[in-house]
């Protein structure tokens, strides 16, 4: 066993010993051990090993409550599928697809009918992108494969999983399959090496604990010198002042600076020209996020400037225009060790995901920067691996959006949510991104006013009044026929960008089926009622996008709009970082009785930062629709209803709304 170990099993048993009991008998073997292994560790950092250690702890027992391989083993099919986790009675069809984009992976296309007793595939509650576990059912043949839905419809599902999986599935063909979604990866180990890693007895783990667990007040340098200002100013000319001084901050910095990217300020382009900075002053950069589209949305940004870059990870998991930088295809040519060596350390910058640390790379080499985008959303033991590697960090990110991902409602009261970037914030190593090119004035009025204390500015005039035009007025009267109420909301003389439909008078009731998931059928509707006049006087379909906080509000109004493809219909998570012209809220929630009220707690709609995310994908307009007097309990949601009111943008639904007047 190698030296470092053997000092890292060591100094867990000792940790362990030492946390069950603070004092050891005389004459214990240990005794003397204590003080040897765990002398350079304070009481608080022991403290935050084991309190991160607990939390792990509770959120992996939680995710075995909520699912995972535990009721795949232990529930039919049918029984996860009426709870929307699972398909079942599924054949895999004879043809297949190769996947050009990536030769180790293969489509793979499932077929059940709907009848009586099977719902439709596209209705169940999988969504196209979930990860999936594939079994056979009614067998021992648990875990055949995994992978990913790519596409699904009423009786046709397509899976992208491993060409290794092709025999398998094959072997079985005569079975019926189930698709089990799974979302828990295994991702443990990973967080208690990073944790275990932060106690070691070196110099580069001394420096993360002053900084993370002490939280040591970040050094900055005075200035830069004339030479490097010289190299980088034509850089900076397509910046504004505050991208400007974010980036300077991390060139003068000695240890790490924090970039709050607000909505629509250009979060990406800094990031972009910061990488284009450090690479001209001759520093490697490690770029990292936590899932794989946020990084290799910054990394197609470079593309266009035709800048070199190593991006490590399967292939199949990185944009297909970024494939031909992946590691794979860039090393598939050299066939030693000593030149493979020297491809890796010569590369000024390296892209990977903050769980990618594991690559050979990395036990070779460090690097000057580290920059780490989504930093707010992600765990702080996901955060360590990629920081042990860089001399410097950045850490970008927006607080007042989506947390990281905590299953465990005790495991969250004790702060597992919190993220690195949270911890870290508020002190003279933080730096606002605040000039928005996105939201008009209104809508940006109303975020500004819930979270960001009116710290968001337009960037230019042009952003500020820019609002929805449609192309055939000729339509708008039709419009008016057949929905009467939709001549307060397209009307050019009192145009408002954010405003309210209050169902109240609508029979818009939330159902729950058998499974308990939340769903509003009037409420999904009067949302394609919006859509649908929307499209009709001339706003393209991609221009348009429609937010449910709840997955199976999501499946219905994806449902009623098949005949608008191109309209995107996804939840708060999933349009984190997306934008469109018009945003189309589905709320959902429309309490039959006061016990309906009382087990509200808890919800998504409590969730600041979440109805943040929402509100802030709109640019032209913003409509929300919804029961206010049941959405007023939840406290976000009442002071939007109340920042609404004041602008006279809330707009009360006449009873027969969701019905067409078209003869």
């Amino acid at each position: 066993m190698p030296k470092c170990e053997q000092g890292w099993h060591l100094n867990i048993s000792i940790l362990n010993r030492n946390v069950e009991s603070r004092t050891l008998s005389d004459g214990h073997t240990m005794q003397k051990l204590v003080p040897e292994t765990l002398g350079h560790l304070s009481p608080s950092h022991m403290d935050y090993f084991i309190h991160w250690c607990l939390l792990l702890g509770l959120e992996q027992k939680a995710s075995q409550k909520s699912g995972g391989l535990q009721e795949i083993w232990c529930m039919t099919g049918r029984e996860r599928e009426k709870k929307g986790d699972c398909l079942s009675g599924l054949t895999v069809l004879p043809h297949r697809t190769q996947n050009e984009e990536d030769q180790e992976s293969v489509f793979l296309h499932f077929h059940r009918h709907s009848g009586p007793g099977s719902p439709a595939l596209n209705t169940v509650g999988l969504l196209r992108q979930d990860y999936v576990i594939v079994s056979a059912e009614n067998s021992d043949y648990i875990a055949v494969c995994a992978g990913t839905i790519t596409e699904i419809s009423e009786e046709e599902v397509v899976l992208l999983t491993e060409r290794e999986s092709l025999q398998r599935v094959t072997t079985l063909k005569s079975h019926l399959f189930r698709f089990d979604r799974y979302d828990s990866y295994n991702t443990s180990a990973i967080f208690y090496s990073n944790l275990s890693r932060l106690l070691y007895d070196d110099s580069v783990s001394c420096r993360l604990r002053k900084l993370f667990i002490e939280k040591k007040k970040p050094e900055f340098v005075l200035k830069m010198s004339k030479g490097e200002i010289e190299k980088v100013k034509e850089s900076f000319k397509p910046l504004n002042k505050p991208q400007k001084t974010a980036i300077l901050k991390v060139l003068m910095c000695k240890d790490y600076v924090l970039i709050k990217g607000y909505p629509g300020t250009g979060k990406t382009s800094t990031i972009v020209s910061l990488v284009k900075v450090l690479t001209l002053l001759g520093y490697s950069v490690l770029l990292t996020s936590y899932t794989h589209s946020a990084v290799d949305n910054i990394l197609l940004k470079l593309t266009k400037e035709k800048f070199k870059f190593v991006r490590l990870g399967r292939t199949s998991k990185i944009h297909p225009k970024i494939q031909p930088y992946g590691a794979e295809k860039l090393t598939e040519k050299i066939n030693n060790v000593a030149d493979l060596r020297e491809f890796y350390s010569s590369q000024k910058v390296v892209a990977t995901t903050a769980l990618g640390m594991t690559h050979p790379l990395f036990t070779q080499r460090r690097f000057d920067v580290c920059i780490m985008d989504e930093a707010s959303q992600i765990l702080q033991p996901a955060s360590l691996g990629p920081l042990f590697l860089a001399d410097r960090f950045v850490l970008v990110g927006d607080p007042k959006q989506l947390p990281p991902v905590v299953q465990s409602k005790e495991a969250r009261g004790l702060g597992m949510d919190e993220s690195l970037f949270v911890r870290l914030e508020n002190g003279p190593a933080t730096f606002e991104l605040n000039l928005q090119y996105r939201m008009n004035r209104d809508i940006m009025y109303l975020s500004n006013n819930l979270v960001y204390n009116g710290c968001l500015k337009c960037g230019n005039d042009t952003v500020a009044s820019n609002r929805l035009r449609w192309t055939k007025d000729s339509q708008l009267e039709k419009v008016f026929e057949e929905y009467k109420w939709m001549s307060s909301i397209l009307n050019d003389e009192s145009y408002k960008a954010a405003i309210f439909l209050d169902t109240d008078k609508v029979p818009a009731q939330e159902e729950r089926d058998g499974s308990g998931l939340i769903k509003n059928v009037i409420e999904a509707q009067l949302v394609k009622c919006l859509v649908k006049s929307f499209i009709q006087i001339g706003v393209k379909e991609t221009d348009v996008g429609v937010i449910a906080p709840y997955r199976k509000q999501v499946t219905l109004i994806r449902d009623l709009l098949t005949c608008s493809p191109a309209v995107e219909v996804n939840t708060v998570d999933q349009y984190q970082g997306r934008d469109k012209d018009v945003i189309v809220i589905s709320l959902t929630r429309s309490f039959s009785s006061s016990s309906d009220a009382e087990t509200k707690s808890g919800e998504l709609l409590e969730d600041i930062r979440r109805l943040n995310v929402a509100l802030t994908r709109a640019k032209k307009m913003l409509i929300l629709v919804g029961h206010i007097h049941s959405l007023k309990s939840y406290s976000p949601l009442q002071s939007v209803i109340n920042i609404l009111k004041e602008k006279d943008s809330l707009i009360d639904l006449p009873p027969d709304a969701h019905v067409s007047f078209m003869k």
